[in-house]
């Protein structure tokens, strides 16, 4: 799902600023009820199934986030550590909007 298609539904959100496109599939963000910018990769098309080797390649893209289309499928990998320790969480579409519309956690 290219960037710029994320970034039209947020740009949207009230919750929402600074939002910028990185590349094709990176985008990063920032929430107005906290100072955290998040970095998104977001899978291409033949990423459907987000398993450990695209969560990986995510975080050494250096997203900390991955929203992936409604229907793509997520494997075990919904929230890995890297080596390093760095932390990312994987979502579909719709369900990265009700998390941040609430105010959830991500």
């Amino acid at each position: 799902m290219p960037a710029k298609y994320i970034k039209n539904i947020l740009i949207e959100k009230p919750v929402i600023s600074e939002v910028k496109i990185l590349s094709e599939f990176m985008l990063s963000f920032s929430l107005k009820s906290s100072s955290k910018n998040y970095i998104v990769y977001t899978p291409t098309s033949s990423e459907y199934l987000v398993s450990s080797d695209v969560v990986t390649k995510a975080i050494e893209k250096g997203a900390n986030l991955v929203i992936c289309e409604p229907w793509c499928q997520i494997t075990g990998e919904g929230y890995k550590t890297a080596e390093n320790g760095h932390k990312i969480s994987v979502y579909p579409l719709g369900t990265f909007i009700r998390k941040i519309m609430s105010n959830e956690e991500l």
